[in-house]
């Protein structure tokens, strides 16, 4: 395991879980858009991340 290694990486996956129970996780992918060298601007997509009941309900911890 790779927390055995570094353990600080343990800590963080152990907070991560506990941000995302809460609900206080934003899962966000943004990509550069290139016009040669030059800036384009970018693309933004939020991703829903919560976690679904059997019946697609978000559930609440």
């Amino acid at each position: 395991m790779r927390s055995r290694q570094h353990p600080s990486e343990g800590e963080l996956a152990e907070a991560l879980e506990a941000a995302l129970k809460e609900g206080k996780v934003d899962y966000i992918l943004v990509k550069g858009r290139s016009d040669g060298g030059l800036y384009g601007g970018y693309e933004m997509e939020k991703f829903d991340i919560r976690e679904l009941d059997e019946n697609g309900d978000v559930l609440c911890h």
